[in-house]
């Protein structure tokens, strides 16, 4: 078997996002990439943005 990557996005960028299941997603590189966000409103910054992670409002 390959060893591929499981590559996510999140729709959404809040609490649950931040708190659980984004630090589970990024501290398994070998196994999971995740490539984007969407944010609703991408002026509201309660968070920090991650490196290589696009985040979009459409």
């Amino acid at each position: 078997m390959q060893n591929r990557k499981l590559v996510i996005g999140y729709i959404g960028n809040g609490k649950s996002t931040n708190r659980y299941h984004l630090p589970f997603a990024l501290n398994r590189p070998d196994k999971i990439r995740v490539k984007m966000i969407y944010q609703r409103n991408l002026a509201k910054q309660d968070w920090a943005w991650v490196a290589g992670v696009e985040f979009t409002a459409r």
